[in-house]
């Protein structure tokens, strides 16, 4: 079984029961977290997981060797959930959390980037069971810019609260995915699309 997650944050998360109830036929499990201050989260929530790969590029849809900018802010830790590569979107957050309204207290990285095609050749990954992607409205992106012809996933679930869901659907649906709510997101933001 192969299990890729983009948008690891600190784990201990929706998809730690899954990995740890098939421990003994997991092949790999690439954790992608750019924030390098969540990695010793991660190990610890995986510690007896030794196919465990952490990788702390941004996932991005292009190659390039430009460095990109990554950013989370201040007040939103210790998770720093809603870090992202466009800055507009933690200050839109601030109707939740009014202290995100706050530009000045948005820290900035440069962080390399990697396509998730070439994330997953990166790691010999033709056949993917899990792709997990919660990377902050550019879901959509992520999912259109993978090459079905070269990868066969069998589920990909995604958060759907920041792209558009109808859209993203029928584009699932047209490369022979079958789209619903998933059931193991307690907050309901999570779609899973099933290969048919």
């Amino acid at each position: 079984m192969n299990v890729v997650q983009l948008g690891t944050n600190r784990a201990f998360d929706s998809l730690t029961p899954i990995i740890i109830e098939n421990k003994e036929r997991l092949n790999k499990f690439i954790a992608v977290e750019p924030l390098v201050m969540h990695h010793e989260s991660i190990k610890k929530c995986y510690n007896e997981i030794p196919q465990l790969i952490i990788e702390s590029n941004v996932i991005t849809t292009k190659d390039t060797d430009e460095l990109i900018r990554f950013y989370y802010h201040l007040d939103n830790g210790p998770g720093y959930g809603i870090s992202s590569t466009d800055k507009s979107h933690i200050l839109k957050h601030a109707w939740c959390n009014p202290l995100l309204g706050n530009e000045e207290r948005i820290e900035e990285l440069k962080l390399r980037q990697i396509s998730l095609n070439s994330l997953l050749e990166k790691h010999e990954l033709n056949e993917i069971d899990f792709l997990f992607i919660d990377v902050e409205g550019l879901d959509a992106d992520l999912i259109k810019s993978i090459d079905f012809s070269k990868f066969n996933i069998q589920h990909i679930i995604y958060e759907h609260l920041h792209i558009n869901n109808e859209e993203i659907e029928l584009f699932l649906n047209s490369h022979g995915y079958y789209v619903s709510n998933w059931s193991g997101d307690k907050d309901g933001f999570s779609n899973i699309a099933i290969r048919k």
